[in-house]
């Protein structure tokens, strides 16, 4: 498997699930926030990582 397109898909998972665990365990508002916006940023890594692939195949 291309390192590129596993890279991708791993951190679109990863990122997909520290979202999903912001809705499930209740931290203070400051951890929240922070969660979540690494969960945005590594997702959007990941799609981006998943877009470059998919243009250069």
């Amino acid at each position: 498997m291309d390192p590129q397109l596993r890279n991708g898909m791993l951190m679109v998972f990863i990122g997909m699930v520290l979202l999903f665990t912001t809705l499930l365990i209740e931290y203070p508002l400051w951890l929240w926030a922070m969660v979540l916006a690494a969960s945005f940023v590594v997702a959007f890594i990941g799609a981006r990582n998943l877009w470059l692939f998919i243009k250069r195949s």
